[in-house]
């Protein structure tokens, strides 16, 4: 019951910082910060571990209302548990080491942008690799291996040189992803909780997958025009509107702890405090 309650929230959840990183992104700067460093170290690890762990959650449930939890549930459970736990520590300090240093920042960014945008550049690379009337040196193993690569080098070259419109765009990226994969799956379910669909239903619910090229086309146009909008309106930047404050109430909040972990962290690094540090937030009077 528990892990249902929680699968129920975590949609709503989802979908309001999807939709914040997509109207929004400056004012959930640290929130990006965040999630491209778990992105690129301990996110892999614990999806692993949370599968793991719903299978044996499921292999056990003939026993929980009458096992032990030392003697059945714990030895069970224990390596999923550890692994999520090893997951979101690496996570942490990858987080820990973007904030100490820009340029791992920078480069969790880019590597972050890159691994978002690869689904759609690769298959355009292979494709001009694979072009028999091309030069010689696109059919040598190494222009490969770079095509490969090329997404990661990119982006992280893009925030390199313009870490603020990097973090626009990353956080268009991630924003339209969670709100699509939301709106898809909550789409999805309403089509299969019908009786029976009529052709056109059907079709639409054939391509209502994650892996569809359709999806992914409309997910990338979607942080495409969040991206230039917000780039546009960067220019003169402005505070972020009452409504908006409100119906981002909570991915505000989270920033906010975020960012109050970020400064505390380099108030003690830094002897002679925060004075003069780009951003930082003034002292307390």
């Amino acid at each position: 019951q528990v892990m249902r309650g929680v699968s129920r929230a975590v949609d709503p959840l989802k979908a309001l910082v999807g939709l914040g990183l997509l109207l929004h992104a400056r004012a959930l700067a640290h929130v990006i910060l965040f999630t491209n460093a778990f992105r690129v170290s301990g996110f892999t690890a614990v999806l692993g571990a949370r599968a793991a762990f719903g299978e044996a959650i499921a292999s056990l449930s003939a026993h929980l209302p009458r096992a032990s939890f030392r003697r059945t549930l714990l030895p069970a459970l224990f390596p999923e548990v550890g692994s999520a736990v090893s997951g979101m520590h690496y996570g942490l300090v990858t987080f820990l080491a973007c904030v100490v240093s820009p340029l791992v920042g920078a480069l969790s960014l880019g590597q972050s942008i890159g691994a978002s945008l690869e689904e759609h550049l690769l298959p355009v690379l292979a494709a001009l690799l694979r072009r028999p009337d091309g030069p010689a040196f696109l059919k040598s193993p190494l222009a490969a291996a770079a095509a490969q690569h090329a997404p990661e080098a990119l982006g992280t070259l893009f925030a390199l040189a313009a870490s603020p419109s990097a973090t626009l765009l990353s956080g268009s990226l991630l924003g339209s992803h969670l709100l699509c994969e939301v709106v898809v799956r909550r789409a999805r379910l309403l089509l299969e909780s019908r009786a029976s669909l009529p052709p056109v239903l059907r079709r639409v619910h054939a391509a209502l997958d994650p892996s569809h090229p359709a999806v992914g086309g409309a997910t990338l146009a979607i942080a495409l025009l969040a991206f230039l909008s917000q780039l546009s309106a960067s220019k003169a930047p402005a505070p972020t509107p009452l409504p908006l404050k409100v119906l981002l109430a909570v991915p505000l909040l989270l920033d906010s702890t975020l960012a109050k972990f970020k400064w505390g962290l380099l108030a003690r690094r830094a002897p002679s405090g925060l004075s003069g540090v780009p951003g930082a937030p003034p002292p307390p009077a």
